[in-house]
């Protein structure tokens, strides 16, 4: 009862409980490829059974030779050699199917995760970086996939290597079988102590990956600011550090293994050498054959091994358990809900051709309890008209358009929108179809020029893309270009200035031809003529589309219909009148 009562607590402590939960949803994946797992148990089985054959096999055949048994040797021979033959091509047949399943489970974990991933609420991934977000999906996925397809396989043949091995030694003698297994309590009673290290280690080296990749990601991605400021030094030097960080990791590791490493071949190598003792011995006595010698040799190494592999199936679960943890640890992560009524998709089905009119109504901005933007504000915008939203940086002027996109929810309050007729929906993560965004950061992807374009609106043809992008007025440059709009673009568009970045991104917002535009500082780096002629071309694109933008620059709220000052007091519709600006 004392030992049931332990192997609980055990079982209960924190890292195992998480890592067993881990293993549920390595599980469900290793059920829906139950047949692929099952016909390479198979494959393995068979390889594993014809090893233990091509021993006894040999076994025959030096007794043949020796004249211990009267069994002709040319048949016994061709035996041995066909086992020998047949597993090179088992194993050839192996290593081709495994591939084939492995990279298809592979395919499809790294496709549902992605998927959950993508409709995950905007809120709860952006808590993590995007480096650490790929190490996940990529490092930790990939050891996954691995052990979904060979985990139980190998279990099964480890197992089964084992007990046939110990069987025949036992069928021969129980002594020598006894000597076989000698190591096997050592290697029990130290298996809670290496269980433990083996976490430790594991989530050390999985967390190091996620930081290094997130050290080179940022380098790489701001280096033109770092060689602005003259900062290339003080990244090399905490890349150094932090590369020392992980050699640290390494060396600690690696002192552990061969502590771990000199203790087990030790007593693997009493083992071995016991059980060729006792074997000689045996055979000097007159007890057994040649034959029955090579056999025993054999099966012993098979038995050590074989039991070595048993042990180590500990190591790979607890690493495949730590890498499918941190999968999970964004997959159960609150999904966005983007699924519409039937009332919504008639709704925005017929709103370009209607007037829209979109009311925030004491609504209060918050990402948690304790970052509160503002409280009870109210705002309204109206179809062929621009909103503008003012405010000092970081009091809320951002937060107000992620509301509109259901990116976060209000906390109290609702945000809603009606047409002309009376008809209204509220505003949730499923009604972004309404909305075209252009972000004040850069969101170029690499690609053409018409391939960035072409994400909202696919089947756009070359005429209504040179449209948009005149209304943009990007063709001014986009026309000098050696390609046009066939023109490769560098990742996040660095081979264009910011303004012309800004550009693209407004052609492709007005390519989505939306009812609301949303322009979050997206004319920051547009002069104020261009500025100026890329709002009028907008509404002269669609009279009937409602613009809400946030800037800092006076000639936007000369431009707009309406103007609300956001800050932490809230939403205040402010008087034009009143305004300098005037």
């Amino acid at each position: 009862m004392r030992s049931v009562e332990k192997i609980k607590k055990y079982l209960n402590h924190n890292e195992i409980k998480k890592i067993l939960h881990s293993w549920s949803w390595i599980f469900s994946y290793i059920l829906r490829y139950k047949g692929q797992v099952i016909a390479f148990s198979l494959i393995g089985l068979l390889s594993t059974g014809l090893g233990l054959f091509t021993s006894w096999v040999l076994k025959d055949l030096i007794d043949s030779v020796t004249g211990e048994i009267s069994l002709k040797i040319a048949p016994v021979a061709a035996v041995y050699l066909g086992t020998a033959v047949a597993k090179i091509f088992i194993t050839a047949l192996t290593n081709r199917v495994s591939l084939r399943i492995r990279l298809n489970v592979g395919i499809q974990i790294k496709n549902d995760v992605y998927d959950k991933l993508m409709n995950t609420e905007w809120t709860a991934i952006s808590a993590f970086h995007s480096a650490d977000i790929m190490t996940r999906t990529g490092a930790d996925v990939g050891i996954v996939s691995n052990m979904v397809l060979s985990y139980i396989p190998n279990v099964v043949t480890a197992l089964v290597n084992f007990i046939g091995a110990f069987f025949i030694i036992l069928h021969y003698d129980p002594i020598m079988a006894l000597l076989a297994l000698a190591g096997a309590p050592v290697t029990v009673l130290t298996a809670r102590f290496r269980f433990g290290k083996a976490t430790e280690f594991q989530k050390k080296n999985r967390e190091l990956a996620g930081e290094r990749l997130a050290i080179e990601e940022e380098s790489y991605q701001n280096l033109q600011t770092i060689k602005s400021f003259g900062l290339v030094p003080l990244f090399s030097q905490r890349f150094r550090e932090f590369q020392q960080k992980g050699f640290g990791v390494a060396m600690e590791q690696n002192r552990y293994q061969n502590q771990m490493l000199i203790i087990m071949s030790l007593m693997g190598q009493l083992v071995t050498y016991s059980c060729y003792g006792f074997a000689l011995y045996r055979l000097w006595k007159g007890d057994i054959t040649y034959g029955t010698l090579s056999l025993f040799m054999s099966m012993a190494a098979s038995l050590t091994g074989s039991f070595s592999s048993v042990v180590s199936l500990v190591p790979s679960f607890i690493k495949a358990g730590i890498s499918a943890g941190r999968v999970l640890d964004v997959l159960e992560l609150p999904t966005e809900k983007t699924e519409l009524t039937e009332q919504e998709k008639q709704f925005i089905k017929n709103s370009k051709n209607k007037k829209l009119s979109l009311m925030c109504n004491d609504i209060t901005c918050a990402y948690n309890d304790e970052a509160v933007v503002y409280k009870d504000s109210s705002l309204t915008a109206q179809s062929g008209k621009i909103t503008a939203l003012i405010g000092a940086s970081g009091k809320g002027k951002t937060s107000t358009l992620r509301l509109l996109l259901g990116l976060i929810k209000p906390q109290t309050g609702s945000i809603t929108v009606k047409n002309e007729d009376g008809e209204e929906i509220e505003i949730s993560a499923a009604t972004r179809k309404l909305f075209s965004y252009v972000p004040q950061n850069n969101t170029i992807f690499s690609g053409t020029i018409a391939d960035n374009l072409r994400l909202v609106k696919q089947d756009a043809t070359d005429d209504e893309l040179k449209k948009v992008l005149e209304d943009a007025c990007a063709w001014e440059f986009v026309s000098k270009l050696p390609d046009t709009i066939n023109t490769k673009i560098t990742e996040r568009g660095q081979c264009f200035s910011d303004g012309q970045n800004q550009r693209l991104s407004i052609a492709r917002a007005l390519l989505a031809d939306t009812p609301i535009l949303l322009l979050d500082e997206a004319t920051s780096a547009l002069d104020v003529e261009t500025e100026k002629k890329v709002i009028s071309n907008i509404l002269d694109y669609n009279r009937n589309k409602m613009i809400i933008l946030t800037s800092h620059k006076p000639s936007v709220f000369k431009l707009s219909d309406e103007i609300y000052s956001v800050s932490e007091n809230g939403i205040e519709l402010l008087d034009r009148k009143e305004l300098h600006y005037e």
